[in-house]
């Protein structure tokens, strides 16, 4: 049963941080601390053997890596690096290719979605012989990624190792 709860932490988690990085473009750095602590319950609470705990921390640095150089190449932000990383442990080298995928296509619709929002914001604020083309061409919307980071992490929880190690008798 506290694996469930721990599980539905995880989710509670993931929702914070998109609605964190919605209102305010940022994921606190508390918030990836209580998902990586989570996991370290959560592999307490369910008895993960030791080398697949192992093999979750690597994929979580490896990620950590990953996101850090895409952090300084100006790609994602500082708060989506860590969150990346932080959902990594949960997933591990099994599940990273789903939850990248995920994630890849939450954020190709959240970066249409806010496109069209740009497009709609900007039309009404905009005025003059200003061209719709130009419009678009100046578009360099904010993306809050940690929404695509949660809806992939929330989307590939249910087929992971974490789901399999829930007591069947509910």
């Amino acid at each position: 049963m506290l694996a469930v709860v721990v599980l539905v932490g995880f989710v509670l988690l993931m929702t914070c941080a998109a609605v964190s990085d919605v209102r305010s473009y940022t994921i606190p750095n508390a918030l990836v601390i209580a998902v990586c602590l989570l996991f370290l319950l959560a592999v307490l609470l369910t008895g993960m053997p030791v080398k697949l705990a192992v093999s979750h921390l690597l994929a979580g640095m490896v990620l950590f890596l990953c996101g850090f150089a895409l952090y300084s190449a100006g790609v994602i932000g500082g708060g989506d690096a860590k969150l990346l990383a932080a959902v990594a442990l949960w997933m591990g080298w099994s599940e990273l290719p789903p939850f990248l995928f995920y994630t890849a296509i939450a954020g190709g619709l959240v970066a249409v979605g806010m496109v069209i929002w740009e497009v709609f914001r900007t039309h009404f604020e905009i005025t003059g012989t200003t061209s719709l083309y130009k419009r678009l061409a100046s578009l360099k919307p904010n993306l809050p990624y940690g929404v695509a980071i949660a809806a992939g992490a929330c989307a590939t929880l249910p087929r992971s190792w974490w789901a399999s190690a829930l007591p069947v008798n509910l």
